[in-house]
């Protein structure tokens, strides 16, 4: 057996060792995942962008004449009634009053309003002024009443409809009457620019057995033949209904009433015009 002496200096030793000796090496932890960017606003929320569609005339574009009809207004029809009490016929007319400034102020445009101030004209007078002035097209302005509704107060304080149905434009037009595939090609192009503007076509789901779809937020009448609407199968001349935008939606009526979202709407309208008349 060893002295003990020698025995405590081993000892001793080899804990010296034990203490020198590098600790058990540790995986290092993975870094933090980096933060998901923040969504991008989508329409009709605030922020949602919109583009303005460039407008090119061709070299051998003509000056044309477009009938613009502020929808509703005729006696007794007043149209829908929105999430701020707002009346249809007064919306169309003021957003048909901008598209006619920006036409005009083109150069390339004659615009007659079928109504203004005070005055309303029933449909079938409306056609017949298109007709006799030699329209190329008729063009009604819209808003849209969508989905369910129930009953706010806005922020005015008067009671309103308010709803959560479909945003987004759509174009209607009628296979019945003159020149339909003429019809159906102005209402995609008038969808198809506002698209382009980041405004996204309506999906169509509150028009089953009134309307089909024939593009994206372009819509054919399916009312009965004989009762479908006048203004689109009674015209010679190529004619359709923009419906701007959904009347109850809290969300999109803001959007709306920014002179931003106006005026894209108006150079897409100019842009599908310019498309249209350009081709045969």
């Amino acid at each position: 057996m060893d002295p003990p002496a020698d025995r405590d200096v081993i000892v001793l030793l080899m804990l010296l060792s034990l203490a020198c000796s590098e600790p058990a090496s540790h995986p290092a932890p993975p870094p933090p995942a980096p933060a998901a960017p923040p969504a991008a606003p989508v329409w009709p929320e605030a922020g949602a962008p919109l583009a303005r569609v460039v407008q090119r005339f061709p070299g051998n574009f003509n000056v044309h004449r477009v009938y613009l009809d502020p929808g509703h207004g005729a006696p007794g029809n007043r149209g829908n009634v929105g999430v701020l009490c707002q009346v249809e016929q007064e919306e169309n007319l003021a957003m048909s009053l901008e598209l006619r400034d920006h036409l005009v102020h083109t150069g390339r445009f004659e615009v007659r309003l079928a109504r203004a101030g005070d005055a309303h004209p029933g449909y079938r007078a409306r056609v017949a002024e298109a007709e006799a002035w030699g329209a190329e097209v008729y063009l009604s302005l819209h808003t849209d009443a969508r989905g369910a509704a129930a009953p706010w107060i806005a922020p005015d304080g008067q009671r309103c409809l308010r709803g959560l149905g479909s945003v987004g434009p759509s174009v209607l037009w009628s296979d019945e009457g003159a020149a339909p595939a003429r019809r159906e090609r102005l209402a995609t192009r008038l969808a198809e620019a506002m698209t382009a503007t980041g405004l996204p076509p309506y999906s169509g789901e509150d028009y089953v057995g009134l309307y089909d779809k024939t593009a994206p937020g372009v819509f054919v009448d399916r009312h009965q033949p004989g009762s479908r609407i006048f203004v689109l199968r009674a015209p010679s001349m190529p004619s359709a209904i923009v419906e701007t935008h959904n009347a109850l939606h809290l969300d999109e009526v803001a959007r709306w009433e920014e002179p931003a979202t106006r005026a894209a709407f108006c150079d897409a309208v100019t842009a599908a015009l310019i498309a249209f008349l350009a081709s045969p």
